[in-house]
């Protein structure tokens, strides 16, 4: 990243100091306990992570947002073996702490939703080990249209007194 992070360790980052927006901080704790859903099935921990959603955002948002969100998970999983290194979301130091996979998951989602391709590029061969994964690709985008926040505009002396059509 572009940005200086705070780091506790190789695999360690302050929250505080990452560019996420309080939807993508909000992602974390249910990306944690869909992914150690995986590590130990039968603690059944993405009922959690539904749970967590539809406290935070409400359950229309909260339960899609959720689902398309696990089914990146899904892809990234699929990619990645041996799991990704992510914190206990039980853990108190969670709340202050991300792992570097951490990061780089909820990064690649942070620049596709704000439709920078070539960021989130770099993010997704960090996950897929070297690879533009087309599954990881195709389930990042399909959360990132759902949930979106569109390319920022540059404001410039040429943009500055555009004509609008408005009906």
């Amino acid at each position: 990243m572009a940005t200086q992070l705070a780091r506790l360790s190789d695999d360690l980052v302050l929250i505080e100091t990452l560019p996420f927006d309080d939807f993508e901080l909000g992602l974390l704790s249910v990306f944690r306990h869909f992914s150690k859903s995986y590590e130990t099935p039968e603690q059944q921990t993405w009922q959690h992570a539904y749970m967590i959603a539809a406290e935070r955002w409400g359950e229309r948002i909260g339960l899609s947002t959720a689902y398309a969100l696990m089914k990146v998970i899904q892809a990234v999983s699929r990619c990645r073996p041996g799991g990704l290194n992510v914190q206990d979301p039980l853990c108190p130091d969670a709340k202050i702490y991300a792992s570097v996979d951490e990061v780089a998951f909820i990064s690649m989602l942070h620049h596709m939703r704000r439709d920078e391709a070539q960021h989130a590029r770099g993010f997704i061969q960090t996950l897929a080990f070297g690879r533009n994964d087309p599954a990881i690709i195709h389930a990042g985008l399909s959360f990132a249209h759902r949930f979106s926040l569109g390319k920022r505009k540059q404001a410039s002396a040429s943009n500055k007194h555009m004509l609008y059509v408005v009906g």
